[in-house]
């Protein structure tokens, strides 16, 4: 009995300290508590604009979910960090963690600047127009008009025309932005002929005259609506002094008359202006072109009338007929000049 009893108290022992090693050793590590900064502490944002912020997490890779708010939602909004300026003031964005850490941005919201109004461009005034830019800045309004709504420029000579830009509204034009402009145009679509070219337009805004009549020309800028201004191509202006005649020039020497053979060659007859001792005047720009020559009529065998002579690009030549008659002149530019010379076929 005596050995029993002593048996029966070891016997716990052991089974008491068997639990107690099957029992997990306790966890003693400490646990990291995730802590949130944000991109930036203070802002400053204008009215209508937007500033996206970053929440930084220790350790990286932390899972934590982050949730927003604004002190003043009528300063200021945040969604999912992307912060959008109402109106002028101050509001504090924040963002927490669900263990209590947490991070603020102050942001002051400054009134956006009034635009100038915007003209309204006429459709039916040539040289005006604008619409809003497509650069870095998407508020910036260009506006393209001509210096002159129409322009001239004489046959044979050229000049310049230029569209000036302007930015509508609060920001400053672009350096540089002149100089983009391009110009185009110079022609005209002709009924049973097709185009013509008035006037050669350089992409810099030089036009030359080609032909005489009216045409458009064009500038652009990306970033603004396309304008036209109207250009007339006039006949040169000749500076003729007082007292100046009309004469006829062959073989270096004046005529007043001029004598074929039926079958002669031709005969270079230059028509040009004198003073009135006869001296030959120099005129910059003046051409055969400039006159309007009349050719006296003959009558053939067979009584059919028939010019005289010819003239053409191998100068004055008979027409194989006989006969005198007056070769009549007129200025084209100015009707008051006339002159004519008498023609004889043998």
């Amino acid at each position: 009995m005596k050995l029993k009893s002593l048996l029966l108290p070891l016997g716990i022992l052991l089974t008491m300290l068997a639990f107690g090693a099957c029992k997990e050793k306790p966890d003693d590590t400490p646990t990291v508590k995730t802590t949130i900064k944000l991109s930036k502490a203070t802002a400053e944002l204008k009215e209508g604009t937007t500033l996206l912020l970053s929440a930084i997490l220790t350790p990286q890779e932390a899972k934590e979910e982050v949730t927003w708010e604004s002190s003043d939602s009528q300063v200021a909004t945040v969604t999912k960090g992307l912060v959008k300026a109402i109106k002028a003031g101050e509001a504090t964005i924040t963002a927490k963690l669900a263990n209590g850490n947490s991070a603020t941005c102050k942001v002051k919201v400054t009134p956006k600047e009034a635009p100038a109004p915007t003209p309204t461009p006429d459709p039916k005034k040539p040289g005006s127009g604008d619409q809003p830019g497509k650069g870095d800045d998407k508020n910036i309004i260009y506006k393209l008009e001509f210096e002159q709504a129409s322009y001239t420029v004489e046959k044979g000579k050229s000049i310049q025309v230029k569209a000036i830009v302007t930015a509508i509204g609060n920001n400053e034009l672009p350096e540089g932005i002149q100089a983009k402009v391009t110009y185009s145009g110079g022609k005209v679509m002709i009924e049973g002929k097709g185009e013509d070219q008035l006037a050669i337009v350089a992409t810099n805004g030089k036009v030359e005259g080609v032909n005489l009549g009216k045409c458009k020309v064009k500038a652009e800028l990306e970033g603004a609506e396309a304008v036209e201004c109207e250009v007339e191509v006039i006949d040169a202006k000749l500076d003729i002094p007082a007292g100046a005649k009309l004469a006829f020039e062959c073989e270096d020497e004046l005529i007043t008359e001029l004598n074929f053979g039926p079958w002669d060659s031709g005969k270079w007859v230059t028509i040009l202006f004198v003073d009135a001792n006869n001296q030959k005047l120099e005129i910059e720009g003046l051409s055969n072109d400039d006159f309007k020559i009349e050719i006296p009529k003959v009558k053939d065998a067979n009584g059919n009338e028939q010019n005289l002579i010819n003239v053409g690009f191998d100068g004055w030549a008979p027409n194989g007929f006989k006969g005198t008659g007056t070769v009549k002149v007129t200025f084209k530019k100015n009707t008051d000049y006339t002159g004519q010379i008498t023609v004889t076929v043998k």
